[in-house]
Parts: structure tokens; sequence; C-alpha cells
């Protein structure tokens, strides 16, 4: 057979194949439908009284267009955090999400912002009254106002404390004890002024110092033996506090200055009265005095002492206070402000507990413990 009707014959054969082929209806053939697995949002939780728990919540919905979705890579752990829990305030139903402080990547923004967009790396300071915007869960929600953009020399990790400590050093300064805010570079000045920052190693007190010198003012700082070369190292005359009384201590501060104007006290109730002794009263002027961490109601201050009730709820309730963040932004970046060590815990959510309970020890030793996602 010539090779041109073998060619025909396999041909021929195809046809008659496809002919007898069974034609379907495009109604009668089988359709899948595609589900869309919806997203959820983690997070660790005050579950009840005193307890923890997980929970997986539906991705956060925006409530306006001036508000962004961070997914969170670094959170920061304060005292704040654990004696919320413990002593059961600032929790306003259970489950609660707790956290106030977090570094991350801007998930979603809403239609009125502007200045950041999808991608960019930042952190953020939050208002415990908000439950989107705790920090302990993997999608953050907050105004678009209290979003910063990560100083271009920090990672997630070394910003997560910007939120907590840093701001709030800088608004006590800043907002509350009236201290100028120094330029970008800070410019050499002699204010005659002295603070006093009893507690100067914790992360706080570590802020504190370095702003107060940007800002022109003399620092003496109460730590213990083992963080006085910190507090030294950032600026601040030491007097070390161990084996001494309060009383004692006191003594010393007034010998080193006579002229304290202005003081920061972050270690309680025992030493708020006694940081109050030390502001001076011959000089002239009303003296400020800042319990940072608590003061007892029964502690009447001296006649020229005014306490000032600092409230970190205004960055989150004043857009205006967004001018604090962004100076303390250009300290950080510029390298007129230290980034306080960092020990960063892996394990994101599953890590904050265990942290938590490091925390309650007391003896970080002016390190900042940081949880990574």
């Amino acid at each position: 057979m010539a090779l041109s009707q073998l060619l025909d014959c396999m041909l021929c054969g195809l046809r008659k194949q496809e002919s007898t082929k069974e034609t379907i209806p495009v109604s009668l053939l089988e359709t899948k439908e595609v589900k869309l697995v919806p997203r959820t949002n983690r997070a660790f939780v005050v579950a009840s009284k005193g307890t923890y728990g997980f929970q997986d919540d539906p991705f956060p919905e925006m409530e306006h267009d001036q508000e962004i979705i961070i997914s969170n890579r670094a959170t920061g752990l304060n005292p704040i955090d654990y004696k919320s829990v413990d002593y059961n305030f600032c929790l306003p139903s259970f489950p609660w999400i707790t956290g106030r402080e977090m570094a991350g990547v801007v998930e979603a923004v809403g239609s009125g912002v502007k200045d950041i967009k999808v991608g960019d790396h930042v952190w953020t300071s939050t208002y415990y009254r908000d439950r989107r915007a705790g920090t302990f869960q993997h999608f953050v929600t907050v105004p678009a106002h209290t979003v910063l953009p990560l100083p271009t020399n920090t990672t997630f990790t070394s910003a997560a404390c910007l939120g907590v400590a840093g701001l709030t050093a800088a608004m006590t300064l800043w907002r509350w004890l009236g201290v100028a805010l120094p330029s970008l570079p800070p410019a050499p000045q002699d204010t005659a002024e002295t603070l006093l920052i009893w507690g100067g190693s914790t992360i706080t007190g570590q802020f504190a110092i370095q702003i107060a010198k940007c800002s022109g003012l003399r620092v003496i700082a109460v730590t213990s033996a083992k963080t006085a070369p910190l507090a030294r190292s950032l600026g601040a005359e030491v007097v070390i506090r161990d084996g001494k009384s309060n009383a004692e201590i006191v003594a010393e501060i007034q010998a080193l200055s006579g002229n304290i104007t202005k003081a920061i006290d972050l270690v309680g109730t025992k030493t708020a009265p006694f940081t109050m002794q030390t502001l001076s009263p011959s000089s002239p002027g009303r003296k400020i005095f800042a319990p940072l961490a608590m003061m007892s109601s029964k502690d009447t201050p001296p006649e020229h002492v005014d306490v000032v009730t600092v409230e970190m709820k205004q960055f989150v309730l004043d857009e205006s206070c967004r001018g604090y963040a962004e100076r303390l932004n250009g300290l950080v970046e510029g390298g007129w402000v230290r980034l306080p060590a960092i020990e960063v815990v892996d394990g994101g959510l599953g890590a904050v507990e265990g942290g938590l309970e490091r925390l309650k020890t007391g003896e970080m030793g002016g390190v900042k413990l940081v949880v990574r996602f």
C-alpha cells in the first residue's frame, strides 16, 4: 500500500471515532464551586478574670476611613500588661485583648489615609478601650494618626519598644512637664534646670534620660549599682540606691543639686513621696512631679509641688499628639536617642504569657522583652 493511501486510512479512522463520541450538554457537566476560606485573626486573650486563652476572630473590619490594619511582626511586653490582669483593671469585658505597642507591616488602609500605604513598615501605640487595637493578636487595627514609619536604623523588634516606654517618656517630658522639644539636630542649650528620675535604668527611664539631655536638662537618676553604668552612659548623674534608706537617697540627691524642678518616679508608691521631697522649695517657680508608677492617695504633695496625671490615651484621642511621636522618631533615626537592649522571644502569641511571667520577676536589668511573630 502506498504511503498516501495509508495516511488516508488513518485519517478516516480518526473521523469515525470522533463521529461516534457522545455529545454531553453543557448543562449536564459537573461543576465545582470554589469556596474562599475566610481570613481569621488569632488572638491571645484575657478569657476571664485572671485567666488567659486563645481565640480566633474574623479578620478585622475598619470602622471609618482613617483606620489602618497592621500585620503584627513584634510586640513589646510591659508591666501594665500583666498588672491589668492580676488586679483586674483596663479590661472592659471578657474575653479581652491587651498589649499596647507593636511594629509590623501595613495590611490595609482606609480610603482617607494619604501618607501610609500597604506594605509600609510601621510602629504604633494603642489604647486599651478598643479590642481591635490590642497588640496580642495577628492583625491590629488603629487610627492612622497613631501609625509611624519605622526609623531607618531600626528593625521590627527594636522599634517595638517605642509605643510605650519611648512615647511615654517623650510625652511626659514635653506635654506634662513642660520641657521644650529639642530641635533636630538637638542644639546645645543650658536650661539651668535639673530633672530627677527615680528608676533611671527602667526602659522608660532610659528614654527619659536621653530625651531630657537633648532638651538641655541636667539629669540625676536613681538606680541600682548593677545598672548605674547604663544610666551614666546615657548622660545621667547617678545616685546608687543599694544599701541606703530612701531618706538617705534623698539627702544624697539634694547634695548634688539644689535646683531640681522636675521629677519622675518609675518605681511605685513607696518611692513617690521621697521623689517629691527632692524637688527644691527654695528656687523660684512651681515644681512638677509625674508619678508614672502610681502614687498613694494618702500622700499629700508639698505646697510648692504640682502633681501631673500622665494620660497616654491622649496619643490616641488627640491627633495633635502625633507630633511628639514624629519628634521621637527623628531623635532615634538621628542617633541622638539610643534604643534599649532588646531580648527577643520567638513564638508569637504562644510566647506572650511566659514573657509576662518573666517581667514579674523584676530582674530584666534594663533589657526590653519583645515577642517576635
